[in-house]
C-alpha cells in the first residue's frame, strides 16, 4: 500500500490531521525532492525543484484506503486544485541506517 507523503495541514498536529488520524496505521519523517512554495494561503511543492522537503509519509489503515483517499481529494480538492501524483520519498528507518526510497502519493497545484 502506497503511502501519502505530506508536507503540511495533514501532518499530525496540524489542521486536517484529525479528519484523517483514525484512517492512519502509522506514520515515519520522510523527504522528497523538489522544492516548498509557501508563498500561496497553504503550501505546495515543486518536484522540479532540488533541495530536500522534509514531511511525514502517512500510512492508511488498509480496511479505510477507500475512505481514507476520498477525505483526502476532498481536503486537496482534487483533481480540480490540488493533484496527486507518484513519487519517490525517502525514508530513515533509524539513524544506523541509509535513507530507504519508498513511492508515495504526494498532492501538488503544479502541472507535471
Amino acid at each position: 500500500m502506497r503511502p501519502l507523503f505530506s508536507y503540511g495541514t495533514l501532518r499530525p498536529g496540524e489542521y486536517f490531521w484529525p479528519y484523517i488520524k483514525d484512517m492512519v496505521e502509522s506514520t515515519a519523517t520522510a523527504y522528497v525532492v523538489g522544492k516548498l512554495d509557501r508563498s500561496g494561503p497553504y503550501p505546495d511543492i515543486d518536484l522540479t525543484g532540488e533541495f530536500r522537503v522534509v514531511g511525514t509519509l502517512l500510512y492508511p489503515v488498509e480496511d479505510t484506503l477507500e475512505e481514507f483517499w476520498h477525505i483526502v481529494d476532498r481536503i486537496e480538492g482534487a483533481p480540480n486544485y490540488y493533484k496527486r501524483y507518484s513519487v519517490k520519498a525517502f525514508v530513515q528507518e533509524s539513524a544506523r541506517k541509509p535513507w530507504t526510497p519508498v513511492e508515495a502519493y504526494v498532492y501538488s497545484t503544479k502541472e507535471y
